[in-house]
C-alpha cells in the first residue's frame, strides 16, 4: 500500500510537479548548487577567435561576420558574472562608435544555450554598449560622461560592464555547462579597424560538475 506525500517549497509553497509516468519533473535553473563543500575558481578570459586573437579592430563587413567567443570547458562548469568591454578612441562620443561613426551593420552580443541563440543585445554605438551595462560604471560629466582619459596614449575610452545580475536579473551569471557547445558570443560584422581598441573581457567562477552536487564554497 503507498503513500500520497504532497513536497513543496517551504517558502514559495509550490509543490512538486509528478508527470503521468510517476516521475518527478525537475528543470536546469543555472544556478550552482548550494552548500559549504565545492570550491568555486575564480575564471578572467578575453572573448577571441578561433586563432586565440583577442583584438576586435577586425573588418567584420570584409571577411563576413567574424566571432569572438567565450567557449564551455571541457571539465568544469562556468559562470560568467560580468563582460567588461573596452572601446578607445581619440575623441570618442556617445553616438559614435569609438571616433568612427555608428556602424551600419550592429554588433552582436549573444549567448547559445542547448541549441537556442538568446540575443543579449545589437549595438552600433558607444551608447549602445553603455546602455545594454545600465550605466556602468558611472563617472565624468557632460560630454566626458563615462569616458575615462588617456587610456591608451591620448586616447579616451568607454569602459562598460555588463553585470548580468544587474541587467538582467541572472545572480549566478550566465552558465557554461561543462562539455557542451553552449558559447557567449560578439559577431563583428562592421569595418571596427578605425578605431584605437575593441576588447571584451569575461569574469566570473569555475566549479567541477561531478562533485558540484556537494555544495558550493565561494
Amino acid at each position: 500500500m503507498g503513500l500520497d506525500s504532497v513536497i513543496r517549497d517551504p517558502l514559495s509553497k509550490r509543490g512538486a510537479n509528478v508527470d503521468i509516468f510517476g516521475a518527478v519533473r525537475t528543470r536546469d535553473t543555472g544556478l550552482p548548487p548550494f552548500g559549504n563543500t565545492v570550491q568555486a575558481i575564480p575564471f578572467s578570459m578575453f572573448f577571441a577567435d578561433g586563432d586565440g586573437n583577442t583584438d576586435m579592430r577586425v573588418a567584420g563587413s570584409v571577411a563576413g561576420p567574424l566571432e569572438f567567443d567565450i567557449v564551455a570547458d571541457s571539465n568544469r562548469d562556468r559562470y560568467i558574472k560580468t563582460v567588461q568591454f573596452t572601446i578607445v578612441d581619440q575623441n570618442a562620443t556617445l553616438t559614435q562608435f569609438g571616433n568612427i561613426g555608428d556602424l551600419n551593420d550592429p554588433i552582436l552580443f549573444e549567448w547559445d544555450k542547448a541549441g537556442e541563440t538568446v540575443l543579449l543585445a545589437s549595438m552600433i554605438s558607444n551608447y549602445d554598449h553603455v546602455r545594454l551595462a545600465g550605466g556602468q560604471p558611472a563617472f565624468g560629466t557632460g560630454t566626458a560622461a563615462f569616458l575615462a582619459q588617456n587610456v591608451l596614449g591620448n586616447s579616451e575610452a568607454y569602459l562598460p560592464m555588463v553585470d548580468f545580475q544587474l541587467i538582467f536579473g541572472l545572480p549566478w551569471g550566465i552558465r557554461l555547462a561543462a562539455g557542451s557547445d553552449e558559447t557567449l558570443r560578439i559577431i563583428i560584422q562592421d569595418d571596427l579597424t578605425g578605431v584605437d581598441g575593441y576588447d571584451a573581457l569575461a569574469r566570473g567562477f569555475e566549479i567541477e560538475p561531478e562533485i558540484a552536487q556537494q555544495g558550493l564554497r565561494m
